[in-house]
């Protein structure tokens, strides 16, 4: 049902008037689509964002992105100390497979300490320190019976740093036995 206005010129918009809208309907759209033009008589105010507000939402991102960023060098330096550890476990584990391997041949313990010496890839062994030395083994004979060879391996680097003393060590043993005897 639709309510005519006889005052109302049909060329132009109908208006109609609420307690707090005022709608505009195009004359097209009365007799077509319904579209609707409504425009808040109460609010004055336009749509959309103060400056005020775009300022302290860049604020607020900007520093949550200087957080993030913050974190990244800390990300890289545990990734490299996570590698570091686990290329010196295999540098051990390698080190006391090879003499797990010489004792099946011939049961010979040292007694005392001997040193190793790697490279950062952990790949070239060295007999004594130089400026490609990154890690060093320390092996130590814990205890040797005529059946058991008990091994502990302290590893060290970085051993060619600037700082006095290697920045890390971790401590392994291991037990060889002899089953020639």
């Amino acid at each position: 049902m639709m309510k005519t206005y006889p005052e109302t010129d049909l060329s132009g918009p109908v208006i109609l008037s609420g307690a707090k809208n005022l709608w505009c309907f195009p004359m097209s759209s009365v007799f077509s689509a319904p579209k609707v033009y409504g425009v808040n008589l109460l609010s004055s105010r336009k749509k959309g964002f103060s400056l005020v507000e775009i300022v302290i939402a860049l604020a607020v991102v900007s520093i949550g992105l200087i957080a993030v960023v913050g974190l990244i060098p800390q990300g890289l330096q545990a990734s490299r100390d996570a590698a570091d550890n686990t290329l010196a476990a295999t540098i051990v584990q390698d080190t006391f497979n090879e003499f797990r391997a010489q004792e099946l041949v011939a049961w010979n313990p040292f007694a005392g300490t001997q040193n190793f010496y790697y490279d950062a890839a952990g790949t070239n062994e060295f007999s004594s320190p130089g400026t490609l030395t990154y890690y060093q083994v320390q092996l130590t004979t814990v205890q040797s019976t005529l059946s058991l060879w008990t091994l502990s391996a302290a590893v060290t680097w970085p051993v060619n740093s600037l700082t006095a003393k290697p920045l890390n060590t971790n401590f392994y043993f291991t037990a060889i036995a002899n089953y020639q005897h």
